[in-house]
């Protein structure tokens, strides 16, 4: 059973860097897990800031998604 101490936050940023660096992880066969502050708060009825996610990976993934994370922020010159 998976719980929150199986994952390590990894990046948060807007929504289309968090989807392009999910493809980059995707690449690499890491699948990241979304959190959308945003969405939720709609959901609910309540007020967020838009555009704004925050990526999940494994705990045993982390080394390699944070290379991954490294090299795809390098490449967009962040």
């Amino acid at each position: 059973m998976n719980t929150s101490q199986d994952y390590q936050h990894l990046y948060a940023g807007s929504t289309v860097l968090c989807l392009g660096l999910k493809h980059a992880l995707q690449k690499r066969g890491i699948v990241a897990v979304t959190k959308d502050e945003f969405e939720s708060a709609r959901l609910g009825g309540f007020g967020s800031l838009p555009d704004l996610q925050d990526l999940f990976v494994r705990t045993d993934e982390m080394e390699v998604a944070a290379e991954v994370k490294d090299d795809y922020l390098r490449g967009l010159g962040e």
